[in-house]
């Protein structure tokens, strides 16, 4: 009896040999994980939630906006309507004469309406192209008159006008403001994985 009890203790052993489960493992035929993600580059819409202005907003302070659509890839819902993305200001230039005051707004996370947290690596861009928000050129404080000529004829000009012509001199800048439901552009600076 106790003949037959090793015997078969000893096969059961040599069954759960990590040789012979390595050799079950391999017919089995596991599909890997989906991965879904968004690429660098990717503009992503959102509204801004609360009004942020670089007359009082300090570099470091923390903003937060809304996502204004659903994002999908397939069928896959990657970042649902009404997700929070939290940032930080990362950049204020002041408004100077000529140009206007900007803002820099890195984006590093998002909470999604049922509580995930997602870390991402982005910037708010008003139109897809530049990273600082405001910064425009200003409008010329005068102009000043100048004469154009229209024909050239036997060595002299004929017919002419005059023309009023900007001049270098440019009015003082303004702060930048965002109001609260401004829609700006949301732009990765590298993949956004989501494992599905």
């Amino acid at each position: 009896m106790k003949k037959k009890l090793l015997i078969t203790l000893f096969v059961l052993l040599g069954l759960c040999n990590p040789v012979f489960c390595d050799y079950l493992q391999d017919d089995i035929d596991l599909r890997p994980a989906k991965t879904v993600y968004l690429p660098k580059g990717t503009f992503i819409k959102v509204t801004n939630i609360k009004e942020m202005s670089s007359q009082f907003l300090d570099e470091g302070d923390e903003v937060a906006m809304m996502s204004t659509f659903d994002v999908y890839i397939g069928e896959t819902n990657v970042i649902p309507q009404k997700s929070i993305f939290f940032g930080t200001v990362e950049k204020i230039r002041e408004p100077v004469q000529g140009t206007n005051a900007a803002i820099i707004i890195k984006m590093d996370k998002f909470t999604t309406p049922n509580g995930m947290t997602y870390d991402i690596n982005g910037y708010i861009s008003p139109n897809g192209t530049d990273l600082f928000i405001g910064g425009e050129r200003t409008a010329p404080l005068y102009y000043t008159k100048m004469p154009h000529y229209t024909h050239w004829k036997m060595n002299r000009w004929k017919i002419g006008a005059s023309q009023y012509c900007e001049t270098n001199t440019r009015m003082y800048g303004v702060h930048t403001t965002i109001r609260p439901g401004a829609e700006l552009l949301l732009v990765l600076q590298e993949n956004f994985d989501l494992l599905q």
